[in-house]
């Protein structure tokens, strides 16, 4: 009886709220091609500026209920009154108007799902309909960063330590939570600012991806202060940390006092753990997407074990508020920082590869044009029927005589 009250609760939920299976409008990330079918066909219709919007056709839904489930590069779309396709890595789903509700559309293969496509849509669904886009999210990120460093120049004098360092963590918080909201709402365009047809070349590129080292450079600084920072009771003005017992006689237990290096050096592991998740989604696409949830929990779960040794070891100093706010900062400002990370890490492998091509292509060139310039020298030789001849010799040790033949001397 239950059972059937229960379905007929999810029947009528279907009937009465009847959910939109494809987003009404899309915007041109950069200038894109509308072309006459699928997968990109020979003819092109037109050009689709950068900004401009596409809108979605009946065409389109039947298009996707016979993919569901299946690889997607492009799909049908109005464009100005013309039909066509259009390549679903150049534009982004956006409201017709505020009532509307966007959805995430899986365009790929389930086993080629990384693990944000497999476990949170709905969390990238609600990301996608808040009033915040995803430059807003960008600019709340750097916002918050600029108002950590701020905050973490104040600690510098006594009395504002303590309010100071706890803004630090709070601002890096704020931080790192902007950052998972800009991966949720942006997901299938997280590295836009990277791509030269979208940002307008390849110099804004190298500029976007200096100025974002540098924000990561900056957040990881601040995070390593903030963690550090959080065992030592108040700095100077000069930034050294003051000693709690003044008195010489009491050197020895200030020295038993000293907070162990390693716990200051846990400000690194989001680093680490960013690098870890870099892999695993490796891993999952090696095998297939078969990789559940649990491994990644059981990753991101580490930041937590790193929090409850410095939870510990505040606790065991009777400093209770510390103890209990810092080991929570950490958490909450690393887990941005390992997923920042971990985008940064794949962009810097595929800076690394095409760096090592163009090193390679260089380093060839270099080599032939030093062949070519130094590489040979003049020589008179012998050859093993006497006669005279004089020509270049390369580094390779082959002879080449001014008559144009190859020889070999004495």
């Amino acid at each position: 009886m239950l059972k059937r009250i229960f379905l007929l609760l999810i029947l009528v939920t279907i009937v009465t709220f009847p959910a939109s299976t494809v987003n009404k409008v899309y915007k041109a990330l950069s200038e894109t091609t509308l072309w006459d079918k699928n997968e990109g066909g020979k003819r092109e219709i037109a050009i689709i500026e950068k900004g401009d919007s596409v809108y979605i056709t009946a065409e389109t839904e039947r298009f996707f209920q016979e993919n569901e489930g299946g690889q997607i590069h492009y799909f049908p779309v109005e464009y100005k009154g013309k039909k066509g396709f259009v390549s679903k890595s150049q534009i982004y789903p956006v409201k017709a108007n505020a009532e509307d509700t966007l959805t995430y559309m899986q365009t790929k293969y389930v086993k080629e799902r990384v693990a944000q496509e497999k476990f949170l849509v709905p969390e990238m669904e609600w990301a996608m309909n808040l009033p915040v886009s995803h430059m807003g999210w960008i600019y709340v990120v750097l916002a918050s960063l600029v108002c950590a460093g701020l905050s973490a120049c104040t600690t510098t004098k006594k009395t504002m330590f303590y309010p100071g360092l706890a803004l630090t963590g709070i601002f890096l918080t704020l931080t790192s939570g902007a950052e998972i909201m800009y991966l949720l709402c942006f997901h299938d365009h997280v590295l836009w600012f990277v791509q030269p047809s979208v940002v307008g070349g390849w110099g804004h590129v190298i500029l976007n991806f200096i100025l974002l080292s540098m924000v990561f450079a900056a957040q990881g600084g601040l995070f390593y202060f903030m963690w550090k920072q959080s065992f030592n009771s108040f700095l100077d003005i000069e930034g050294k940390v003051r000693k709690d017992h003044e008195e010489e006689e009491e050197e020895e237990d200030d020295d038993d006092d000293k907070t162990p290096s390693w716990l200051g050096k846990l400000a690194f592991w989001p680093f680490g753990l960013g690098l870890v998740l870099m892999i695993l989604i490796w891993v999952d696409y090696f095998r297939e997407g078969t990789m559940s949830a649990d491994v990644y929990i059981w990753a991101f779960a580490t930041l937590a074990l790193c929090a409850l040794c410095g939870m510990g070891y505040q606790l065991s100093k009777k400093r209770f508020l510390q103890g209990l706010v810092y080991p929570v900062l950490y958490i909450t400002s690393g887990i941005g920082l390992a997923c920042g990370v971990m985008i940064l890490g794949m962009l810097m492998v595929l800076v690394i590869i095409v760096g090592a091509i163009f090193l390679a292509i260089a380093l060839m060139a270099l080599s032939a044009a030093a062949g070519a310039l130094f590489g040979r020298e003049r020589v008179t030789g012998y050859t093993d029927d006497g006669r005279k001849v004089t020509g270049t010799k390369d580094m390779y040790g082959n002879f080449k005589g001014d008559d144009g033949n190859t020889y070999t001397i004495k």
